[in-house]
C-alpha cells in the first residue's frame, strides 16, 4: 500500500471560514451578510503527466488525495511528535502482555453514501490484505494472528508476540474500505474505483486527464470542510509549475523548487510560505534477547 500522508493539508482545509454581518442602531432594518466567495484550493500533486482515473486505495498509482481525503485509517500519528489523532477509531488499549490491541470505533461515522461504518468493515479491511498478500505492502499479517469484531463498536487485534512499536502501522497504515462494495471485486488490485466511497472529508467531483476536483463531504464525521472544493492540476515540468506558483495560479504543491526564497517567497513575503515535511522516522529497536538490553533498568537509564 502506498503510504501517503495528507494530515497537514486536511488540517489546513478544516480552518475556520470568515463570516461578516453589518447593521447597528435601533431602527436599522434587518440585513443579510453578503455570501463569502469560496476559493477553490488549487494543487499540483506532482509532475505525473496525464492523470489516470484511479482512486483505488490499494494501488501504488492512486491519485493524490485518495489516501487521506477520501479513505482514512483508524488513527493518524504525528511522525515528529507524540500526538495521536483519532479518525475512524476513537481510542485503543493494549492488554495481554502487549499482545492484544483493542480499538473502540468512533460512533456515528458514515460512508460518503450515507451508510454507517461498522466493525465488520474494519475487520474486512484487514482480512482483504490477508486474502491478497500483494496488497499487504507493510507486512501487517506477518505480525498479526487475527482481527475480530467485539460487540458493535470494538475491533480486537491479536499479535503473534508483544509488538507495541508495530501497533502504529496497524492503526495508521491500513485504510478502511466498505465491505459491501469491495467484497464484490474478484481482484481488488485491478480496480480503478472511479466512484470511491470513503469516510474522509472530500468526495470526487469531476475528472479529466488534465485536472480533477474534490468537493466537501457533507456527511464527514468531523464536520463539512470549510474549503469546499480542491482542484488538482497536471503540470509536466518544474519550470512551468514554478511560474504558476510564483504568479499565484496555484496554492499548494510538494514539488522541489531551487532558490525557493528568491523565486517564490520574495514575490509576496506576507503570504508566500513553505515548510519541509518529514518523509519518515528513524527507529531504534533493542534486541531483548541480549541479557544486558533485556534489563529494563538499562533501557531506561539516562
Amino acid at each position: 500500500m502506498k503510504r501517503v500522508k495528507m494530515g497537514a493539508l486536511a488540517a489546513l482545509l478544516s480552518g475556520t471560514s470568515l463570516l461578516a454581518l453589518a447593521g447597528c442602531g435601533t431602527t436599522t432594518p434587518t440585513t443579510t451578510a453578503a455570501p463569502v466567495k469560496q476559493h477553490t484550493l488549487v494543487v499540483i500533486p506532482g509532475l505525473n503527466g496525464a492523470f489516470a482515473d484511479n482512486f483505488n486505495p490499494y494501488s501504488s498509482s492512486a491519485l493524490s488525495g485518495t489516501l487521506g481525503l477520501i479513505y482514512q485509517p483508524l488513527f493518524y500519528f504525528n511522525l515528529v511528535g507524540p500526538q495521536v489523532y483519532p479518525l475512524i477509531g476513537k481510542s485503543y488499549q493494549w492488554s495481554n502482555g502487549n499482545k492484544t490491541l483493542t480499538v473502540t470505533l468512533r460512533p456515528d461515522v458514515k460512508w460518503s453514501n450515507g451508510t454507517p461504518v461498522t466493525v465488520n468493515d474494519v475487520v474486512y479491511s484487514f482480512d482483504i490484505l490477508k486474502k491478497f498478500p500483494s496488497l499487504d505492502t507493510s507486512g501487517i499479517w506477518t505480525h498479526l494472528n487475527s482481527v475480530t469484531a467485539q460487540g458493535t463498536n470494538q475491533v480486537v487485534f491479536q499479535f503473534n508476540s508483544a509488538d507495541v512499536p508495530f501497533g502504529q502501522f496497524v492503526l495508521d497504515d491500513v485504510y478502511i474500505v466498505p465491505e459491501k462494495i469491495w467484497s464484490t471485486y474478484a481482484n481488488p488490485a485491478t480496480v480503478t474505483n472511479p466512484n470511491p466511497v470513503g469516510t474522509g472529508p472530500y468526495l470526487v467531483d469531476s475528472f479529466t486527464a488534465q485536472a480533477y476536483t474534490y468537493k466537501a463531504n457533507p456527511l464527514y464525521w468531523g464536520g463539512e470542510p470549510k474549503v469546499k472544493k480542491l482542484q488538482y492540476l497536471d503540470y509536466s515540468g518544474n519550470e512551468s509549475a514554478t511560474l504558476a506558483l510564483a504568479s499565484g495560479k496555484i496554492d499548494w504543491t510538494d514539488l522541489f523548487f531551487p532558490h525557493i526564497n528568491r523565486v517564490y517567497v520574495s514575490k509576496d513575503p506576507q503570504y508566500n510560505h513553505y515548510w519541509f515535511s518529514v518523509g519518515g522516522t528513524n527507529m531504534l529497536y533493542p534486541n531483548l534477547k541480549n541479557p544486558i538490553l533485556s534489563n529494563l533498568a538499562v533501557r531506561t537509564a539516562r
